[in-house]
């Protein structure tokens, strides 16, 4: 962590549970945010429990929440969505290119399989097949 991130762990989440019908649970708490980002996001803009995780090389990025795991992907009212984050504002890494000759099921593949599981992502799959023109 940079040294102006928050390193006390009872600060890094929200104190209150929300209602919200997009987690397995029904109830979700937010990652907090400090000096307009979240806590997790070092001066460069990436997550620090990524960065941990590859260090440490643990499998797969078991340190971060469920759907920080699968930014830029996410879950709105039960519809799967790429982030607006990605679609607005100054360039990210996980902004699509409008001349891109990947879609999203070939950028996103890790995070969708996290997401979906391995039958979930294959019927995206066909599905999307089935709309290509």
């Amino acid at each position: 962590m940079d040294p102006e991130q928050e390193r006390d762990p009872t600060r890094w989440f929200d104190d209150k549970e929300v209602e919200d019908a997009d987690f397995p649970s029904g109830r979700c708490v937010g990652t907090r945010v400090h000096d307009d980002r979240c806590v997790f996001l070092d001066r460069a803009g990436r997550c620090v429990l990524q960065t941990a995780t590859i260090a440490a090389a643990r499998p797969g990025f078991d340190l971060k929440p469920f759907f920080c795991t699968a930014f830029p992907i996410t879950l709105l009212h039960g519809t799967l969505w790429v982030d607006e984050l990605c679609l607005e504002g100054p360039a990210r890494c996980c902004r699509p290119a409008a001349d891109g000759a990947l879609s999203v099921l070939d950028v996103c593949d890790t995070e969708l399989r996290h997401m979906l599981g391995d039958e979930g992502l294959e019927e995206l799959r066909l599905a999307f097949k089935e709309y290509e023109p």
